[in-house]
This record gives C-alpha cells, structure tokens and sequence, in this order.
C-alpha cells in the first residue's frame, strides 16, 4: 500500500523580540543616514566659504605677477571654468551618491558571495551545508535587484563619480584631455568614441547581472 507523503515548506518566523529589534536598527540607522547628510551639507557650506577665501587670495597674488604669467592665469581661468561647469552638484549630494553606490556594490558582492558558497556546494554534492545553504541562497536571491538599482543609480550619478565620464578628457585639442584616460576609452565605450555613451561598459554591466542571476535561477532549482 503506497503512502502518501506531503512535504511542508519550511518557512523562518521572525519573533516578536527580532521584529522589534530589527525595527530599532532601521530606525537607528535613517537617524544616522540623516544625520550624515546633514553634517555633509554644514561642512560643504564651510569647504565653500574656504575655497572662496583661497580663490581671493589667489587672485591678489595673480595680480602682483600677472605681467610675468599671462599665459598661466588664462589656462588657469579655463580650468576654473571648466571645473564649475562639470561639478555643479552640491558636495552632500555627491556624498549621498557615492555611499549609495558603494553601499549596492557592498550587497552585489554578498549577494555574489552566497550564490558561489550553494555552486560549491552542489558541485561538491556537500551535505553538510544543508541547514545552512537557506541563508546563501537569500543573499543570491538580491542579485537582480542590485543590477536594477547599479543602473538606475549610475544613470543619476555617473559624472559625479565616475571621472572618465567627462567628453571633454578625451577631446586631444582640450586644455583638459587626458592621455592615458583616453587610451583606456576602448574598455568604456567600444565600439563608440571616447566621451560618448559608454555602450560596452553598460552591455558588461547588464550581462554580468543577467549571467549571476540566470546561475541563481537554475541553482535554486535543484
């Protein structure tokens, strides 16, 4: 006589003490977040004030030697031309940019790290992970997510972190062009020229997450 046996899924029950304890992280943690972002606006106010005091200095001496560097003076007015016109975010929201970046390459690279760790062990046919192969497999199941977010975010943020970024380093009649930066334009924007959208950095980007994520998908299966 056959018997039928019906197998539950397990499913991990947080505890009222957990949820509340996870609750008082998060909420320390916006706390924290925004108090960052505040004490960045403060001392972006103070750098700018100071940097405004180095540039009267500056002038005042430019005008003492300015017969002897003309030439000096002009190249360095382009320059400063050049850097407002490139950097007009604020130096909290560049800040705020940048942590957000690295905080999703943080979680790529868990998320990364605990698919690799349930590869190993299915190719090893391993059977002691089995009670804890649940929680690499939760770090893997990020992987799509954070390839959503790296894009969004690089589309918001990419000249605000990324210098290569800038056309005009790549422009060999600039002030401002960049040789060894320029040599290296194939790896960002192949087949296109250097300075315009970076399609081969992009399509890279795109196939690593898909490839991560299909390996996910199939693991999970077995």
């Amino acid at each position: 006589m056959a018997h039928h046996v019906e197998v539950a899924e397990e499913q991990y029950v947080f505890r009222p003490e957990t949820k509340k304890k996870l609750y008082i992280l998060l909420i320390v943690g916006i706390v924290v977040f925004a108090l960052g972002l505040v004490l960045a606006m403060n001392d972006g106010g103070h750098h700018e004030a100071a940097h405004e005091g180095g540039h009267a200095a500056v002038a005042e001496a430019q005008k003492l030697v300015a017969s002897a560097d003309q030439h000096g003076a002009a190249s360095e007015g382009h320059g400063h031309a050049a850097e407002a016109g490139h950097h007009e975010t604020l130096p909290w929201l560049k800040r705020l940019y940048s942590t957000l970046w690295m905080n999703n390459v943080f979680f790529t690279g868990l998320g990364i790290i605990g698919l690799f760790f349930v590869a190993i062990q299915y190719a090893a046919q391993a059977g002691w992970s089995v009670g804890v192969k649940r929680v690499p497999l939760a770090m893997g199941s990020w992987i799509p997510v954070a390839g959503i977010l790296m894009l969004i975010l690089w589309f918001i943020t990419n000249h605000d972190i990324f210098h290569w970024t800038h056309s005009y380093l790549y422009d060999s009649k600039g002030a401002e062009f960049d040789k060894i930066i320029n040599k290296k334009a194939p790896f960002f924007f192949w087949p296109l020229a250097g300075g315009t959208f970076p399609l081969f950095y992009i399509a890279r980007m795109v196939l690593f997450f898909g490839l991560w994520y299909y390996f996910f998908v199939q693991i999970r299966k077995k």
